[in-house]
């Protein structure tokens, strides 16, 4: 098996078709992103899919109508192409995890793998992993796969936590990053994932609860910082990125850091500064602590 990004030989017509839609507003038609991401999927020849549908300020779909018509779109697809699929819908109104950023990211998912991870990032692994797990067990049957009961989703969860507990689930990432080729000694040793030069400490002067992280606004600061493309051409600064000292319903004071931001390049440092806390809301009570998972459709 294999990460790669889109070839001439994988599903090529997608990418003229993405271009068709970016010239004719068609960007966000749901039929359209539906087909782009299941050409792709399906022609991997899978037995099974679960799909990780993101929804809130910082995904493509704002809102769980939308998402969840995009969800089933695609699950139909996949269903009626004989593929067994689920979607789950994630909430993505803040930051998922305690980093942005690729090698900063890489970095987390490494201590994950540990058994190390923010409450948010490890519900959404073991709930997608649960249903990876049961869906593959279903892939010989005929019948569409039936929706798992919180019991059994639940007894998968802690299958799921011992295999990473005991250490199956790091050896399983060294094997696959020894199979692309790449060097599975970063796995041992992250430190050998490039660090930024620059670090900055965000504060805001405001004491009280984070009530909202905006995720978009969050996105849009670390691309300013070099972890994104603003323009295709831009090179993408892989050390760059933002950590999270603090998330929404936390409790924040001016004098601890609610971020560090991480970068090479400072031409864009105050904009992003002045971006990501825009996007910070704080109160005097805690906020009511929203599901991470959103729903599931079969």
């Amino acid at each position: 098996f294999s990460i790669i990004s889109q070839t001439d030989e994988i599903a090529p017509a997608d990418k003229k078709l993405y271009s068709l839609r970016d010239v004719t507003a068609t960007v966000e038609s749901i039929p359209l992103i539906a087909a782009s991401i299941m050409s792709k999927k399906l022609a991997e020849g899978l037995g099974g899919l679960v799909l990780d549908v993101k929804v809130g300020k910082g995904a493509f779909m704002k809102n769980i109508r939308d998402a969840g018509k995009l969800a089933s779109t695609m699950v139909h697809i996949g269903n009626a192409m004989g593929v067994k699929t689920i979607a789950v819908l994630t909430g993505m109104n803040q930051p998922l995890g305690k980093t942005i950023g690729n090698g900063l990211e890489i970095k987390e998912c490494i201590s994950a793998l540990r058994g190390k991870m923010p409450d948010d990032l490890k519900e959404v692994v073991l709930t997608l992993g649960a249903w990876m797990v049961y869906i593959a067990g279903c892939v010989t049957e005929e019948a569409e796969a039936p929706r798992l009961s919180e019991r059994m989703l639940m007894a998968y969860k802690l299958k799921l936590i011992d295999f990473i507990e005991n250490g199956g689930a790091f050896k399983k990432f060294v094997e696959f990053v020894d199979a692309q080729y790449g060097d599975p000694g970063v796995a041992f040793k992250p430190d050998m994932i490039p660090s930024a030069a620059r670090v900055k400490e965000i504060r805001i002067p405001a004491k009280g609860y984070i009530q909202e992280m905006d995720a978009e606004k969050a996105g849009i600061a670390s691309m300013l910082l070099g972890a994104g493309r603003q323009q295709a051409g831009d090179r993408i600064d892989h050390s760059a990125g933002i950590v999270l000292n603090k998330k929404t319903g936390d409790y924040i004071t001016p004098d601890e850091p609610v971020a560090m931001f991480h970068y090479n390049d400072e031409t864009h440092i105050n904009e992003a500064e002045e971006i990501f806390i825009s996007g910070l809301q704080v109160g005097d009570i805690p906020p009511d602590k929203k599901p991470v998972i959103i729903d599931v459709v079969i």
